[in-house]
């Protein structure tokens, strides 16, 4: 049946930046932290069907492919820390991201397109410290995970799905953490409801 050879070169940076500041009030201690965080990445891809009789060769003056995939990611967080008492302590936090997806292709020329997606997320939890060896704490978040280049516009000929949507999840977490001179004891009850899931 011949095969297919590919030929890909790509490259990615990114980076985080963050910061925080400790505010004391009359009502407990804050630890307020805000930042950004920032990917962007790009690939090359040749693809060269071979021939059943030499599977392993190919002509580089023939590309069977030629396309261009990239995504480009941003994101803005704060959150603020609050410890009210020795005994409670609560966080909260929201983030907002923006992902764009492109993908070109010049060879066979048949699937072309970018799409950008954006989203609000929050997240929220409390601690309660019942004793010096037990804590008890309930969180609450969102997720958003937007498809991959590769999931809108699939390589020639393995069909693209442009009209996925960004997968959506949401976590309840509830859970006890005990510390004693035996050892330690971690208990979670946690629950996660995910829509668009890409499968």
């Amino acid at each position: 049946y011949g095969g297919f050879f590919l030929d890909g070169d790509g490259g990615t940076w990114s980076g985080v930046a963050q910061a925080a500041r400790e505010i004391a009030s009359a009502h407990g201690s804050h630890v307020v932290a805000f930042g950004l965080e920032a990917q962007d990445g790009s690939t090359e891809s040749v693809g060269y069907f071979t021939s059943p009789s030499s599977p392993g060769s190919y002509d580089p003056a023939a590309p069977s492919s030629r396309n261009d995939a990239g995504a480009r990611n941003a994101g803005l967080f704060a959150q603020d820390t609050w410890t009210i008492s020795p005994r409670w302590g609560i966080a909260a936090g929201v983030r907002a991201d923006r992902s764009r997806a492109s993908y070109v292709e010049t060879i066979p020329g048949t699937t072309s397109g970018s799409k950008t997606f954006s989203e609000i997320s929050l997240h929220a939890g409390a601690t309660m410290h019942a004793s010096g060896a037990v804590d008890l704490y309930a969180s609450y978040g969102d997720g958003f995970l937007p498809p991959s280049p590769e999931q809108l516009y699939a390589f020639p000929f393995f069909g693209s799905n442009p009209e996925l949507e960004p997968e959506d999840a949401r976590a309840y977490e509830f859970g006890l953490r005990s510390r004693g001179r035996l050892g330690s004891l971690d208990a979670a009850l946690f629950w996660t409801d995910t829509a668009n899931e890409i499968v």
